[in-house]
């Protein structure tokens, strides 16, 4: 049976949480709402011991939440009655800033039916000690648990532990209560928030940015890399853009030395665009560690993508036609041109428009779309055997570009 997802959430703030600490640009706040945004909650109710005039101030500068609708009750003053009528109607998320997470967790709760509680199963098997800040369950239920936890909720860390604690202290409660596994996903308590317990954070989360169609070698070589880059980045002022404008560039310088006719510079030309293809990683990671993704900064990055690859391949084929003079090397280059002019043509409708499902043709144009060639090209550099590739790079370009006309048209409208 479907399980309708909700668009409602509530969010407990004790008064000396750290709501407003900054982790990777973005506030532990601001960043509970923008990942609840991704998960299609856009409607929050938030209960604060601290001052709400501080919360509301704090989230007025944040423009990426300007399509939300929030309403913000302060529990040192307002009664049960009050707060039960500010309860939404119907199912809500229900968690707190006291750890943070993506929207892929609170997806998991989506997708669950009410009452569930998220779980991080631990050596016992004790429910409240395994249980976590996390729970989905409709308006009834909710104001039945505060009003059991009102007393010690004011003196807790965190407001929603002692609701959880009155929840699975019903047995009634309890057993109809649903558990879902969240240790697939991003749930990092937030325990130490000193300098090296932030970038201990921040590490965690860099580990989660990988894409579902990360080839091995990516994950294995460029995604480290990246990551180790991008750690860096956080913490200066530069944007996904600014990266992704440097990664093109160091591939079109790459290109122009790889159109020399020494071995030498076309294996240092090898290097840089295959430092550009570490590079073109951190972009994606920067933006979405920071809430900056973009439609534009997308068609940006695979439009770098094709400009690199529009003058590297022709430039492969002018540096062994420098070399060797034959006017082959002229011929396969205007046909790799061809291929990637080709290729664009076709992946600009889904570039333009993509699928919000991973679907096959996604995942096909996640695979072509690879760059893994790149650590190949060093050592077909250094044994002369870059016009193999350029053969390859001729063919490849086509038959793919062709694979894909033909799957679209097999798939239903």
């Amino acid at each position: 049976m479907h399980t309708p997802t909700t668009n409602q959430g509530i969010l407990f703030l004790a008064d000396q949480q750290p709501f407003m600490t900054d982790i990777a640009r973005v506030s532990v706040l601001r960043r509970a709402l923008l990942s609840g945004a991704k998960a299609g909650i856009e409607t929050w109710l938030i209960l604060t011991y601290a001052d709400p005039e501080i919360v509301r101030s704090h989230l007025a500068g944040e423009t990426r939440l300007r399509h939300m609708t929030y309403t913000i009750a302060d529990l040192r003053t307002i009664c049960r009655e009050a707060l039960n009528e500010l309860l939404p109607p119907g199912e809500s998320i229900v968690l707190s800033c006291a750890a943070l997470f993506d929207a892929q967790t609170l997806l998991a709760l989506q997708h669950q039916s009410s009452p569930t509680l998220a779980v991080k199963p631990q050596a016992t098997a004790q429910a409240a000690q395994a249980a976590v800040g996390l729970l989905r369950c409709d308006r009834q239920l909710l104001a039945q648990t505060i009003q059991g936890a009102w007393d010690d909720m004011p003196n807790a860390t965190d407001p929603l532990t002692p609701v959880l604690t009155e929840l699975l202290a019903s047995p009634a409660a309890a057993m109809n209560i649903n558990t879902v596994d969240i240790s697939p996903y991003l749930w990092l308590p937030l325990c130490d928030l000193s300098e090296d317990g932030l970038s201990q954070v921040e590490t965690q989360l860099l580990q989660r940015l990988g894409r579902d169609g990360d080839s091995p070698i990516v994950r294995l070589i460029a995604r480290r890399l990246s990551r180790a880059v991008t750690h860096k980045l956080i913490h200066t002022r530069i944007r996904p853009n600014h990266v992704t404008l440097v990664s093109g560039a160091i591939g079109i310088c790459g290109a122009f030395f790889l159109a020399q006719p020494s071995v030498d510079w076309r294996v240092i030309g090898s290097l840089l665009f295959l430092l550009s293809t570490v590079i073109d990683g951190c972009d994606g990671e920067l933006a979405r560690l920071t809430f900056q993704e973009s439609a534009f900064g997308a068609k940006l990055d695979v439009t770098m993508d094709n400009v690199v690859h529009g003058v590297l391949f022709p430039a492969i084929a002018l540096g062994l036609y420098r070399e060797q003079q034959q006017a082959l090397y002229l011929i396969l280059g205007a046909l790799a041109l061809g291929g990637v002019f080709f290729s664009m043509w076709v992946f600009l409708p889904h570039v333009l428009h993509p699928s919000s499902t991973r679907t096959q043709s996604a995942r096909l144009h996640e695979s072509l779309a690879s760059r893994d060639f790149a650590y190949l090209l060093p050592f077909l550099a250094i044994f002369h055997l870059l016009h193999w590739f350029l053969w390859a790079t001729v063919i490849g370009s086509y038959v793919f570009a062709s694979a894909w006309l033909v799957l679209r048209r097999r798939q239903p409208a």
